[in-house]
């Protein structure tokens, strides 16, 4: 049983991402017609061996909180909540920023056009705000500390 209602929601964003990071490895070895090529998913901003390691140590992050989510193991840390909040906000803003630049006034610049990067990284910044609210959430945990 679910105990926590934002686990099916970690877990979807999470899934989304996995499908991400699979999707863009997958095509830069192969091209597959149904998926867009290798260069819609990378900005360039990095090599790509350096991008899959974050990519494969966000995911396990990711999973991690996911996973304590379901089993209701994730303490109440309302301070921890509010820095997380602030932190998606800027992250969140940042990347509707970068969005309408790249739409606008650098349509040109590879970064900032990138929107199927730019649309995982709305993903990512659901990911922290839904985590922010559950850890401001959850109180049936507060004060016990999980391992």
């Amino acid at each position: 049983m679910i105990t926590n209602n934002y686990a099916p929601w970690l877990f979807l964003l999470t899934g989304f991402f996995a499908l991400r990071v699979l999707a863009q490895f997958v095509t830069f070895y192969v091209p597959v017609p149904f998926l867009p090529p290798f260069e819609a998913w990378h900005s360039g901003t990095m090599p790509y061996w350096l991008l899959v390691s974050f990519q494969l140590g966000i995911f396990h992050l990711m999973l991690h909180t996911s996973v304590k989510a379901y089993r209701n193991r994730l303490v109440s840390q309302p301070k921890v909540a509010k820095y997380l909040w602030v932190a998606g906000i800027v992250y969140m803003s940042l990347m509707l920023v970068r969005l309408a630049l790249g739409q606008t006034l650098f349509e040109e610049h590879r970064w900032f056009s990138n929107t199927l990067s730019t649309s995982f990284h709305f993903v990512l910044a659901t990911f922290v705000l839904t985590t922010a609210t559950v850890l401001k959430n959850n109180n049936s945990n507060r004060g016990v500390l999980y391992v």
